[in-house]
């Protein structure tokens, strides 16, 4: 699997009011606090992204406090700051925060003050492939969102490399749906791998187990989800998927049919066969009693 990932041109730090953090020692009851610094809580969110913009105040904000004379809800005051996503250093470790469920969360300031999370996964890397010198991380950091979470990561790591390719590819775009052929596997932005069999129009209801699922003369992209447990096994792929689209194998599940309008894949990685698509009604006629679904009734066309 491909990782999801893009590198902010630019982000926003929004900050609560600063305050004194330190580190204390497991065991001690009365929580000493030993180096103590004053720093400004804060969240990284991406300019560009209105959600994460929204998410990064509401974070800042912190929890409401009634306020009997004036009755009405008091959050702390939140500064804001954006400012070129570039590369970051002499960050520092100071502090480590314990989190529900037994997760924790190591907590870094950058020069100007600014408090952060750094990820496990982050230090880790860190400590295999840079140093740290009393606190300091000597190498650079920069601002990455991982999925839907910002991260500081390591410069030139292996994370860093993976983020570079998943906005290339996102910046080129899906391939158009008349570009795509059939008997090609493609994959989307999370690298999952999937082979296009064609477009048609689908008369089909699918009895799923959360009800009947009805495609009514429906124009329909063909694909098969190829399972991650098959994708590291198929062997010679080019007999694999011929034998399925021949109806000579059922070792291909029709769990992992999909008809869908459309379907974003960045990605052709390899030519199954230039396949054709009129035994395919027939494919699932003669396997599609596979549970969860089982295809019924219906009849497909290929376009």
């Amino acid at each position: 699997m491909r990782i999801i990932a893009s590198i902010p041109v630019n982000v926003t730090y929004f900050s609560s009011p600063a305050c004194e953090v330190g580190f204390s020692w497991d065991g001690d009851s009365d929580n000493i606090i030993s180096n103590k610094i004053t720093v400004l809580p804060s969240y990284c969110s991406d300019s560009d992204n209105s959600k994460t913009l929204e998410t990064g105040e509401k974070w800042a904000k912190g929890y409401a406090t009634w306020c009997v004379k004036t009755k009405k809800y008091i959050y702390d005051p939140v500064t804001k700051i954006s400012r070129t996503n570039e590369p970051i250093n002499g960050v520092r470790i100071v502090s480590l925060e314990k989190r529900s469920q037994g997760g924790r969360a190591y907590k870094v300031v950058t020069k100007e003050g600014y408090y952060f999370d750094i990820r496990e996964d982050i230090l880790l890397d860190i400590i295999s492939n840079s140093s740290i010198t009393k606190s300091v991380i000597n190498c650079d950091l920069l601002w990455c969102k991982i999925g839907s979470e910002m991260k500081l990561i390591r410069v030139d790591s292996d994370l860093h490399k993976h983020a570079i390719e998943s906005q290339e590819i996102k910046n080129a775009g899906p391939i158009p749906a008349n570009k795509l052929i059939a008997g090609r596997i493609y994959e989307n932005r999370k690298g999952e791998k999937l082979l296009f069999l064609g477009n048609c129009t689908v008369d089909l209801v699918i009895d799923g187990s959360n009800g009947n699922y009805k495609y009514s003369n429906s124009k329909r992209q063909l694909w098969y989800n190829i399972p991650d447990y098959k994708v590291d096994s198929l062997g010679d792929k080019k007999k694999y998927f011929k034998d399925f689209i021949d109806g000579s194998s059922s070792s291909l599940c029709s769990y992992y049919y999909d008809f869908t309008k459309s379907k974003s894949v960045f990605v052709e990685t390899d030519i199954v066969t230039d396949i054709s698509l009129n035994d395919i009604e027939a494919h699932i006629s003669k396997y599609g009693n596979s549970t969860p679904y089982k295809y019924k009734t219906g009849t497909i066309k290929i376009l």
